[in-house]
């Protein structure tokens, strides 16, 4: 019933997490507000007697409190999932995850200890881990992952990338379950790796630039330490830097592998004129008076969120191989905000590009904008106002999203579904110009395309590097 006695706790992407309740029937409803943290978020009811409290939590194992109330419930009581816009005249979806109800006793009874724990995919900074998945009365939340016997996080796959490592070490890793109650296992059996030896990439240095710093690093481990010891630049993985990797090296450093088609350093400090320093596609700042600011890598733009945006007029870029990479440090002025953008003529058809998501998430466009592209659920969450690097990737079959950050590290998320060649014959930098609202505001900088789909060792030695 419309005045029933209840208690619920609720979430939205822009208010965050609430705990409401009306004590008795025909009463008045109240609201208690938690951190502000919006949805995607985890959140709990418990209820003990009368008495309800309610939980958040950014990643399903530390919660913290919502508030506490009192109910006067009578049988029946309905317990479910609801969904609301709040307006008869929108249509609101949302996505539930690992919903799980326990009547009567606690759950007490851990799940079983993850087996088969294997190290695949090893490389000079990262490895693959993956085994059988733990089995519990109620069901497996998710697994704990250690390495060196501290923690790295929690996946609810049976499987996890760790990246971020040393070229040429030993780790040692094991896997503990647990179970919606917050049960854990016992830990799997360890497993211990070496990685490989340093990457292979030939931009040593991460700036997106293969040049004489780079040789220089080869040259450096050849002549002073004669190349021994698993360093930089050992590109056959022999264990030494010799004659042969300074060859490679130079044969990479003409013909490119990051197959750069523009890189915008936003190192200017002054004036309106944006050097492209890769493909001479320049571009212009509009706005007011341009704000040169420090920025992730040497200088930056500030945008203010009101007519500030860089506009890129000549471009050249056909397919559907690429990505597209940026360091922000701002927020939106209203959903959908670009951050690297395209929209062409008529405007509701031709649009492609980086840009947020209603839920605070990286979206992208494609498609001719398709709306499988941009009402996908979305890419990890940006966070507010802390600096990330934002990047995107399309390829034939699919979109990946990448958003790194300080608390929350390297994370992505994938929509499979087949992309076509789209033609880019200018860009938009802090804005999407179908609407005035879909503007960024805050810091911009370190902005590359490339011609091709980068894997996630690259990205994530993109983000490592800066």
């Amino acid at each position: 019933m419309a005045d029933s006695a209840h208690a619920m706790v609720i979430i939205t992407p822009e208010m965050g997490a609430h705990l409401q309740f009306r004590a008795a029937a025909g009463g008045q409803s109240y609201s208690l507000t938690g951190s502000g943290a919006g949805a995607p978020h985890w959140i709990r009811l418990r209820r003990t007697g009368n008495t309800f409290t309610g939980y958040e939590s950014a990643d399903g194992v530390v919660w913290s409190s919502v508030g506490q109330c009192n109910a006067d419930l009578i049988d029946p009581v309905y317990v479910g999932l609801a969904v609301t816009s709040r307006d008869n005249s929108v249509l609101c979806e949302a996505t539930f995850d690992s919903a799980y109800v326990s009547f009567g006793s606690p759950d007490t009874e851990e799940p079983t200890s993850p087996n088969n724990l294997t190290v695949t995919d090893v490389t000079g900074n990262s490895v693959l881990l993956t085994w059988d998945p733990s089995e519990d009365d109620i069901g497996v939340a998710g697994y704990w992952v250690f390495r060196n016997e501290s923690p790295l996080g929690t996946t609810t796959a049976t499987g996890y990338t760790d990246t971020g490592l040393s070229s040429c070490s030993e780790y040692s890793y094991v896997v503990n379950a647990y179970d919606y109650a917050r049960n854990e296992s016992e830990p799997s059996d360890a497993c211990s790796v070496t990685t490989t030896g340093a990457h292979q990439h030939p931009d040593l240095n991460y700036d997106g630039i293969i040049d004489f710093a780079d040789f220089a690093r080869v040259a450096s481990h050849w002549l002073e330490t004669g190349g021994r010891g698993c360093p930089q630049g050992d590109f056959d993985y022999d264990g030494l830097v010799d004659l042969r990797d300074v060859s490679e090296f130079a044969q990479k450093w003409l013909t490119d592998p990051w197959e750069t088609v523009a890189y915008w350093s936003f190192d200017e400090f002054a004036g309106t004129e944006v050097h492209d320093e890769i493909g001479g596609y320049d571009g212009i700042f509009r706005g007011g008076s341009p704000r040169w600011v420090s920025g992730w890598s040497g200088y930056a733009l500030d945008l203010d969120g009101a007519d500030d945006h860089v506009e890129i007029p000549r471009f050249e870029l056909n397919g559907n191989t690429v990505t597209f990479l940026a360091w922000i440090k701002g927020w939106k002025t209203g959903n959908w905000a670009g951050i690297v953008f395209y929209r062409g003529m008529p405007a509701n058809v031709i649009a492609c590009g980086m840009h947020f998501g209603a839920n605070n998430t990286l979206h992208y466009t494609w498609n001719n904008n398709s709306e499988a592209t941009w009402d996908w659920s979305g890419g990890p969450v940006i966070p507010y106002k802390d600096w990330a690097m934002v990047a995107l990737v399309i390829e034939p079959d699919k979109a990946t999203a990448y958003v790194g950050s300080e608390t929350r590290g390297l994370e992505y998320r994938t929509n499979n579904m087949p992309h076509i060649s789209q033609t880019l014959p200018a860009l938009t930098i802090g804005w999407d110009v179908y609407t005035s609202e879909r503007r960024f505001i805050g810091i911009i900088d370190e902005v590359r395309i490339f011609d091709r789909a980068l894997g996630w060792e690259e990205i994530s030695r993109l983000y490592g590097g800066g």
